[in-house]
């Protein structure tokens, strides 16, 4: 799934670039590659001990996280939905409480809550990005 979703939003970038006035693209293309670089690194399973692994990782996915929520919350074109800004905010509100509920010890208990949470919010994102391109 991992790999696919990465694909998936190489292949939105491209059809962005080419299908619209939309800026920033990079964003999509370090999301993507992260997303399908991220498939030959498992995570470390309750640490310590960590791996480098398991390093690598949490990595790529602070990358991912990072770069979903500055393509979402940055990425417009002419014409694009409306509900993609608040979406967009809602991936960027998303990856700040992934990463906080990360750091901080008090909150790790709702991390994967806070992580799932991201996920919905970016796929979401990325179905209504996708579904306006192929409408064009």
């Amino acid at each position: 799934m991992v790999i696919a979703l990465g694909i998936g939003a190489l292949l939105l970038a491209v059809a962005l670039g080419r299908g619209s006035d939309a800026g920033r693209l990079f964003w999509l293309w370090i999301y993507g590659g992260s997303r399908i670089a991220i498939a030959g690194f498992m995570t470390d399973r309750d640490p310590p001990p960590f791996t480098t692994e398991g390093r690598v990782h949490w990595l790529l996915a602070a990358v991912a996280f990072a770069a979903i929520a500055l393509a979402a919350s940055d990425i417009t074109w002419t014409g694009d939905p409306a509900v993609l800004r608040p979406l967009g905010y809602a991936v960027a509100g998303t990856a700040i409480a992934t990463l906080l509920t990360r750091l901080i010890v008090p909150l790790r208990a709702i991390f994967g809550l806070v992580e799932r949470a991201l996920y919905a919010t970016s796929l979401a994102w990325l179905l209504v990005a996708t579904i306006d391109v192929l409408g064009r």
